[in-house]
């Protein structure tokens, strides 16, 4: 195939991963402060599908994991921002 370039498809997978880690993340935090936002629920159920069932297509990374290190990484996060509401 002329044009073929797989260091621009290997690219584009690690972009898809990259986004819906971001859109994890997003959601995550929508939902630590509106637990009930339908938009935010959704996002976050196809977040966890991609990382359970389809990470694979893109990335041998385990999914479960990068799921497990956004959610310490917020609550780090959540308990910095209440010090910091309690020193003011």
């Amino acid at each position: 195939m002329d044009g073929y370039n797989p260091a621009g498809y290997r690219a584009l997978a690690a972009a898809v991963v990259e986004q819906a880690a971001k859109d994890y993340k997003h959601a995550l935090k929508i939902l630590s402060r509106h637990p009930n936002d339908i938009e935010a629920k959704k996002l976050k159920c196809d977040c966890e599908k991609f990382f359970r069932h389809e990470i694979g297509t893109y990335s041998d990374l385990d999914g479960g994991y990068i799921m497990r290190g956004i959610r310490e990484n917020i609550e780090r996060e959540d308990k910095r921002g209440q010090k910091k509401t309690k020193q003011t």
